[in-house]
């Protein structure tokens, strides 16, 4: 262990960092498992057993008779051992459910919380060379006292038995579990959160494992399944004076050494006599250890911190956030340790005093030994009882509560411009709607169109969040992609005085655009390829940019900006970043409208008109962070989106069916065939390589093109008087006869 005096605060993050596994590392091989298991289930777990714990497992469920038996392999003291120690964890967890909850809060409306028990939860129990069987207790007791439906418990088989450790089994009897399966690491959590022919999934997966099985709980997070919190290796901090025996001290931090060589041991303590006392002990019980070489290791990178002053050993300890914390203190103040515990703000579990050993917290005191690592202490709890419940707060209104508190709700709920929030309360209170001059007799094409359009997009948004993965408030609906272009320029910069970046050759709206406000533009030409030249719009950045503007992939071009690219922008300039990603779904690699939950400057434009389909319907949309959203609305006229627009684009995005992606999927064969088929006409100089809808084509003569497909009826877009464009045509793809059509008219047949 290494010796610190005193260190100074400006030392202290050092001091408690941690050392940290980088689950990245871990996972793709936890992808490769646990994707193979929600394919191929009971094979795929048979399969990853047989490889990482040499076992042959025909079915993983232990069946019943096998459990039953358990319990009879056990001597009499480890049985009644399991019982004293459940019996302390089932009192001290009953004792932590929640009182009902229920208030008035003004006449007539009642709220109330009720908490219901997690219906399906998995259990964790690491085997090996330390089957933690008080694990199940600590777990499997707090699960059935909650009230769970169903507990699976997984771990990992014996190689002599192709069981889990009988220890394991008979514990799990013991708190009433018939489900156990001996499936350990990766795989067990792959079964738990997928499911497979034997084991159905779980709603929420608890406990501890290594950093295969920590990397694949994170995973099974991703795919809607709770777990408690992340494991890492065991840690205790003793915080002590020179009445603290240096014997129990020692015995103390080699009961966590011994967990692991990365187990973390500190020492914080008043005395520095105290330090050579403990290290002397240190010496002599390590010696006759069975796990000496785990525990020296541990104690190689272990700490002993001596501070003068209690204050700071207290103040540092909390700063660690230790998972299991000793304070031996006596000051000859009968009230010592308990006016030390009311200090600590951080830890996972405390124990007070000579007598109280951290091992007791471990097997049998009646608190959890599941408990927060790496200095998480300090910010999320132990497992209880409430990690295997959810709570939910209920409320009731009657009709005259309604009326007194509809003036506070609809207040605040038009000034955050949720104006259908509002309106669920007033159309409760007023059902016939004479305020806004419509025509009360209906309209001829029925429905609701003569009233006007919700001014939110309230449904449309809903619809496009769910699609996009955001939140609603980070998203604008407009009248077509041009309107947010608009907007987007009015809405943040300032007249006469804010310049725009602008990357041509690009779509002509964000010159337009930026004209009607008044912005000047400031042009940052593309380089060979069409590629974007990021050192370029760097340098063109000043005080006075306040925006710059990328379309990717570009039109008329078709080339993709790479997402490093607008990284760079927003990292290496303090402008805002509008990415049109008017034509993103033809591309691959190339969508970044995951970065706006992470991106404050960041703004990206998507469209239903290209790959849905919609043009017709003019419905763009706008996504970024709620700030900017919330200059747009300010300056966004109200009804700008119809009501049959939001219903369709709504209907669109909810019932596609996979629709969209099917189309997109031809439009790309349509592209590569059509591009193949321009390359071996004459009058074609370069098709440039697209990730839209379109190619941009170089002719020898643009003009002549233009006019042979102009004959036959064909209408294409030449681009050849913008910047770096001489000669260019851009060439929507269309269908198989549309295209061919091209062809022949550009060779010149009839």
């Amino acid at each position: 262990m290494k010796t610190i005096i005193n260190p100074p605060r400006e030392r202290w993050m050092s001091l408690t960092r941690r050392p940290v596994a980088d689950p990245e590392a871990l996972w793709s091989d936890v992808a490769v498992i646990m994707d193979d298991v929600r394919q191929r289930g009971d094979a795929a777990v048979r399969r990853w057993t047989r490889q990482f714990d040499d076992v042959d497992i025909v079915t993983s469920r232990v069946p019943d008779d096998v459990l039953q038996r358990s319990s009879s392999m056990l001597d009499a003291d480890t049985i009644t051992a399991m019982r004293t120690a459940a019996g302390n964890i089932r009192t001290f967890h009953n004792a932590q459910r929640r009182p009902a909850v229920e208030v008035e809060t003004m006449p007539g409306l009642i709220c109330r919380m009720e908490t219901r028990p997690i219906d399906a939860v998995g259990l964790y129990i690491p085997g090996g060379s330390a089957p933690l069987c008080s694990t199940v207790l600590m777990l499997a007791i707090p699960a059935v006292e909650a009230g769970c439906g169903r507990i699976v418990i997984c771990s990992p088989p014996d190689p002599s038995t192709g069981r889990p450790d009988v220890s394991i089994m008979a514990a799990a009897v013991l708190c009433g579990i018939r489900e156990v399966h001996a499936i350990g690491g990766v795989q067990a959590i792959a079964a738990l959160t997928y499911g497979t022919e034997s084991v159905k999934p779980v709603k929420k997966i608890l406990g501890p494992g290594n950093a295969w099985v920590t990397a694949a709980k994170q995973r099974a997070s991703l795919y809607g399944v709770a777990i408690d919190l992340p494991a890492g290796p065991s840690e205790v901090l003793v915080l002590c004076d020179e009445t603290a025996d240096a014997e129990s001290v020692a015995a103390d931090l080699l009961a966590q050494a011994e967990h692991g060589a990365d187990s973390q041991v500190v020492l914080v303590t008043t005395s520095a006599a105290s330090v050579e006392r403990t290290y002397k002990a240190l010496d002599e019980q390590l010696a006759i250890l069975p796990r000496k070489d785990i525990a020296g290791r541990a104690l190689e990178h272990g700490l002993a911190i001596v501070f003068d002053d209690r204050a700071e050993a207290i103040a540092f300890t909390n700063d660690y956030a230790p998972e299991h914390l000793i304070v031996i203190m006596d000051d000859g103040d009968p009230d010592c340790l308990e006016q030390v515990c009311g200090r600590i703000t951080a830890a996972g579990s405390v124990f007070l005093g000579p007598y109280t050993p951290e091992s007791l917290g471990d097997y049998a005191s009646g608190t959890n030994h599941t408990l927060p690592t790496g200095g998480w202490a300090g910010r999320v709890s132990g497992v209880t009882l409430d990690s295997f419940c959810v709570t939910m707060t209920v409320q009731r209104a009657t009709e005259s509560a309604l009326q007194a508190i509809a003036p506070t709700v609809t207040t605040l709920a038009r000034t955050e411009r949720l104006e259908a929030h509002a309106r669920a309360v007033t159309r409760r209170l007023t059902p016939i709607s004479l305020n806004a001059n419509e025509n009360a007799f209906g309209s001829p094409y029925g429905d609701d169109l003569h009233r006007y359009p919700d001014p939110a997009c309230t449904d449309l948004r809903q619809a496009l969040g769910r699609y996009y993965g955001l939140p609603t408030d980070r998203i604008v609906c407009g009248n077509g992609s041009d309107e947010l272009i608009d907007l987007a320029i009015r809405a943040l910069c300032e007249p006469r005085r804010d310049v725009v970046v602008n990357t041509p050759p690009t779509f002509v709206m964000y010159d337009r655009c930026a004209a009607a406000s008044k912005v000047d533009v400031r042009n940052v030409r593309r380089m060979d390829g069409f590629a974007l030249d990021v050192d370029g719009i760097i340098a063109a950045v000043d005080e006075s940019v306040r925006m710059i503007i990328v379309c990717s992939p570009n039109n008329p071009t078709g080339n993709v900006s790479p997402l490093d690219d607008v990284l760079r922008l927003l990292r290496e300039t303090s402008a805002y970043v509008v990415v049109d990603h008017a034509y993103v779904e033809f591309a691959e690699d190339a969508d970044c409208t995951s970065m706006i939950m992470n991106e404050d400057r960041l703004i990206v434009l998507r469209t239903l008109s290209k790959a849905w389909g919609l043009a017709g319907l003019r419905c763009g949309v706008l996504l970024a962070h709620p700030d900017v959203v919330h200059a747009i609305d300010a300056i966004r006229a109200p009804f700008n989106v119809s009501s049959m627009t939001q219903r369709m684009a709504a209907d669109a995005i909810r019932h596609h069916g996979g629709t969209m992606e099917k189309t997109v999927q031809a439009i790309g064969d349509e592209r590569n065939w059509l591009a193949s088929q321009l390359m071996l006409l004459d009058d074609v100089v370069d098709v440039h390589p697209s990730s839209a809808n379109f190619l941009f084509v170089r002719m020898r003569d643009a003009d002549r093109a233009t006019s042979l497909l102009e004959r036959r009826g064909i209408l294409v877009r030449s681009r050849t008087d913008d910047i770096d464009c001489v000669g260019h045509l851009r060439i929507t793809v269309g269908t198989r006869e549309q295209n061919v059509q091209v062809i022949d008219a550009l060779r010149g047949e009839r």
